[in-house]
């Protein structure tokens, strides 16, 4: 099974996950275009890993070619120990399923 890896160490860095990249290859497999990758992106950090995190934290949106999704108060915030390695996987199947409701309209 094919995963993507959420870092909690991404949500600290202007260039985290993968410079807002990390979903490509995983659309492209899907065969989704015209996806809001950003917006598809910050669901999935809400709804996996924000609740997992071992210290929890509040995150700012930023609409923006580079990472969208940073611990607030961005650029301030300092990652805590216990965040400092952790992490989650989320399949492949469970972004394919959550993208469809991140569709971008033609021309935008």
């Amino acid at each position: 099974m094919r995963t993507i890896t959420l870092l909690a160490s991404a949500l600290y860095s202007k260039w985290g996950f993968q410079d807002g990249d990390i979903l490509g290859d995983c659309l492209m497999d899907g065969d989704f275009s015209r996806i809001d990758d950003h917006g598809l992106l910050e669901a999935l950090v809400r709804e996996f890993l924000l609740p997992k995190l071992p210290m929890p934290i509040e995150i700012e949106i930023f609409s923006t070619c580079h990472n969208p999704v940073r611990a607030a108060p961005w650029p301030h915030a300092t990652i805590a120990p216990e965040n400092e390695n952790f992490s989650v996987d989320v399949p492949y199947e469970t972004i394919w399923h959550m993208a469809g409701g991140f569709v971008r309209e033609a021309g935008k």
